[in-house]
């Protein structure tokens, strides 16, 4: 009677210990089964059943680059242009603007495929020179995809802008790094672009998603 791996105990497998398919681990040694004893094309899709598949500890780990989990079994939308979840990414950044000093500078990002999911607050302490329109430091570069080249973000606070303004709009810049706002006056009839909005002690939080090159 053939043996699985490394005979344990001397004790040949029997049917007895193998119940609706599965081996009783006690039948097999700690080194019994390892890499070396089975073939690249030992295991095939077609010998794994149709139910959940469980691992007891550990995680799947995709060991080749944009490899991941495909969903092309289910229905598709008419725009539908991939179905392979490829990737996946959480961390920090900090927002940076050129020639500012901060009190606070904190992000954080989820990164989904190509969906970046960021917040950050920041408060300025003093500003010595630089723009007093955009804030860089994004985790990554955005795509050029937009219509108009914007990614609307959703600010949650703020005050002491540079300028008076009763509405902001931030979005992250096309084929960028950067977030700038857009807003609106007390007076204001329309929307005004590149907001001047950064001083001392000018605080902000934003938060929302837009799309990885």
């Amino acid at each position: 009677m053939a043996y699985i791996g490394k005979q344990p105990a001397a004790v040949a497998l029997a049917s007895s210990d193998i119940t609706d398919g599965i081996i009783s681990t006690a039948k097999i040694a700690a080194d019994a089964i390892t890499e070396a004893k089975i073939a690249d094309d030992a295991v095939l899709s077609a010998h794994i059943g149709a139910g959940d598949f469980t691992f007891p500890s550990g995680s799947l780990i995709l060991g080749t680059s944009g490899k991941g989990i495909d969903f092309s079994a289910h229905g598709q939308a008419a725009g539908m242009t991939g179905e392979l979840l490829d990737e996946y990414e959480e961390g920090t950044w900090t927002p940076t603007i050129s020639g500012y000093s901060f009190t606070q500078q904190v992000g954080h990002y989820r990164k989904i495929g190509n969906l970046v999911y960021i917040q950050c607050y920041i408060i300025v302490d003093t500003r010595t020179s630089g723009s007093r329109v955009a804030m860089g430091g994004l985790p990554f570069t955005s795509t050029s995809h937009h219509a108009d080249g914007r990614y609307p973000i959703a600010v949650g606070r703020f005050s002491s802008l540079n300028v008076s303004t009763i509405a902001l709009y931030p979005f992250v810049a096309s084929n960028g790094t950067t977030m700038s706002c857009d807003g609106m006056a007390s007076s204001g009839a329309s929307v005004s672009s590149n907001l001047e909005i950064w001083g001392d002690d000018a605080q902000l939080s934003f938060g929302g998603c837009y799309h990885a090159a």
